[in-house]
């Protein structure tokens, strides 16, 4: 299953070549930095998982929440001590890093969290095989594909903002789909859901990060766009936690489904609101807070 993926990682890797090599720093190792997020962001995962399987008054569980959270406390601490930080905490001021950064992680927060579960819904619930319940997710794949080839266009024809916000709104609609899908959820339904939500994350992802490199300047492109795809790596992380944990303290699957649809719709709607009141509606660009 793993090795699919070698050809595609070595396809990349030769396209490299052929950029432009991007200009570079001589500058100190965050190390103490790099340790700090590393170790807290695992620990607090680690947490929220423990959660559902210990019980929120496990003394494991709340040790670990308070040990991941105070080495994330530490670990901005640290970054606005440090003469080049791993992140800098400015970043954090600019109006198109505040959407940018939060649509991704919350994108991928619910995407991640819903596979997942969906995932134990067609196994579990539905008693599919792990191949049968792979190809539920196999359209979904394939509408992605187009959503991001439309995606560029409709950038380059209507800006950052419209896209943004038409993804978003798409993503609602596919979650909304699954939420109000009647019991029993027939698998077909869900194959839908799954596409509607990627064809509109398809679209809002290249122009969210468009939004980070318009954002910053040429200097900071290469920290910005990192701290974006990092954000949306922790979403996911933490969405597959998070959910998991969920969907233990729920009586069925069939409500913990529900229950992921319409938690997931919800988060968008907020950050579509916060994506829609936070940008400048002069120019259409985002602006220092």
């Amino acid at each position: 299953m793993f090795a699919i993926n070698v050809p595609f990682c070595l396809l990349v890797l030769a396209l490299t070549l052929r950029i432009a090599p991007s200009p570079k720093r001589i500058t100190r190792f965050d190390w103490v930095g790099q340790a700090l997020a590393l170790v807290g962001l695992t620990v607090l995962i680690a947490g929220i998982i423990e959660v559902g399987a210990l019980g929120v008054a496990s003394p494991v569980a709340l040790g670990l929440l308070v040990a991941g959270v105070a080495g994330l406390v530490l670990f901005v601490f640290s970054q606005s001590k440090v003469a080049v930080p791993m992140m800098p905490l400015g970043l954090f001021r600019v109006r198109g890093m505040q959407v940018a950064l939060m649509i991704g992680f919350v994108m991928i927060f619910n995407w991640y969290g819903m596979v997942f579960i969906c995932t134990m819904f067609l196994q579990n619930e539905l008693h599919m095989g792990a191949f049968a319940a792979g190809l539920v997710f196999v359209p979904s794949a394939f509408v992605t594909i187009l959503g991001n080839l439309i995606g560029g266009q409709i950038i380059n024809a209507r800006g950052s903002k419209f896209s943004i916000t038409l993804g978003l709104g798409i993503m609602i609609v596919g979650f909304l789909i699954e939420f109000v899908t009647p019991v029993p959820i027939p698998v077909w339904l869900i194959a839908t859901g799954l596409s509607v939500v990627g064809f509109g994350a398809a679209i809002t992802t290249p122009a969210a990060a468009g939004v980070v490199l318009k954002s910053v300047d040429s200097a900071q492109a290469g920290i910005a766009s990192a701290m974006f795809n990092t954000f949306r790596q922790v979403g996911g992380a933490c969405g597959v936690a998070v959910f998991g944990v969920v969907a233990t303290f729920l009586p069925s699957l069939t409500f913990a489904l529900r229950a992921v649809f319409l938690v997931s719709a919800v988060l968008l709607i907020f950050v579509l609101s916060y994506e829609l009141v936070r940008w400048n509606d002069g120019d259409g660009r985002m602006i220092v807070a």
